[in-house]
């Protein structure tokens, strides 16, 4: 029996990738760097804003150069992460009906914890019972820190948690912390690269997600 679902945050719940190609174009643009699409921010997307930063800057950018676009980038990304920010369809209601049968929802991500809560606390309020993400300080995923963490707070145990992402790094998330995976096929990868890495249960709508949870095992 499921008794939690913990959830990833961009690309699963929230769509933030117009937000975050604003930021990390502004900071580019600082720099006169030349500017990223919208689906080259898609797919740098997954593991923090450094290695999202670090990717979009050019190949030659030196390490030095990198950590202070990043510092820039969170700075402005602290001010603009709910401007165009939004859940996806059917996020809410699915929500909702979880909470409804006493089914604990968390989110664990790489996002910056400040926004996480932020953008969390903004849309979806106490339908998520707890919300972990980059503090500094734990490893970011696919290490299953954060996982371990919410799974002792939430009183659960992995056999009874499910875990809900978009990404080869929830795939990976999942596979190392123990839980089973079920991939959105809404988010920033394409279902054929999540079932190229491991995940066979996915996600068309949020209902979906629902009838896993009441129906699996």
């Amino acid at each position: 029996m499921i008794k939690a679902v913990i959830f990833d945050l961009d690309g699963t719940l929230t769509d933030t990738l117009d937000d975050l190609t604003d930021a990390v174009n502004y900071v580019l643009s600082r720099y006169h760097y030349a500017q990223r699409t919208r689906d080259e921010i898609r797919s740098f997307v997954g593991n923090g804003l450094y290695m999202l930063m670090r990717r979009a800057l050019p190949a030659d950018a030196s390490d030095v150069i990198a950590v202070e676009c990043t510092a820039i980038l969170t700075a402005y990304y602290k001010e603009h992460s709910l401007d165009k920010t939004k859940p996806y369809d059917g996020i809410i209601p699915l929500l909702e009906k979880l909470n409804r049968d006493g089914i604990l929802c968390a989110v664990a991500t790489n996002k910056r914890e400040f926004a996480a809560k932020e953008i969390c606390e903004h849309f979806f309020g106490s339908l998520l019972c707890n919300v972990k993400g980059d503090n500094g300080k734990r490893p970011l995923k696919p290490e299953r820190t954060i996982i371990d963490e919410l799974i002792k707070e939430l009183n659960v145990s992995p056999e009874e948690t499910l875990y809900v992402g978009d990404s080869e790094t929830d795939a990976y998330t999942a596979q190392n912390a123990g839980l089973t995976a079920v991939g959105v096929v809404w988010g920033f990868r394409a279902k054929t690269q999540l079932k190229d890495v491991g995940i066979s249960l996915f996600a068309e709508k949020g209902d979906d997600i629902y009838n896993i949870v009441k129906n699996y095992g």
